[in-house]
């Protein structure tokens, strides 16, 4: 939460998915029709609990 409430106080550009629309109520969110694909990344720890290691076992599969 701490860096959606930098965001709305420093009025950055947050992009994000279509979820985060209702993260927080001052922020606004624009769709744009765009063709085209991103990266990401995602910063876990070795001793991660259950869920997170299914999470990430699931995205390499894919």
């Amino acid at each position: 939460m701490n860096i959606l409430n930098k965001c709305v106080s420093n009025n950055w550009i947050l992009c994000s998915a279509e979820d985060w629309q209702i993260a927080h109520p001052l922020l606004k969110s624009k769709s744009f029709n765009w063709n085209c694909n991103t990266q990401f990344g995602i910063i876990y720890n070795d001793k991660s609990n259950a869920a997170t290691k299914n999470l990430i076992k699931t995205l390499k599969k894919n």
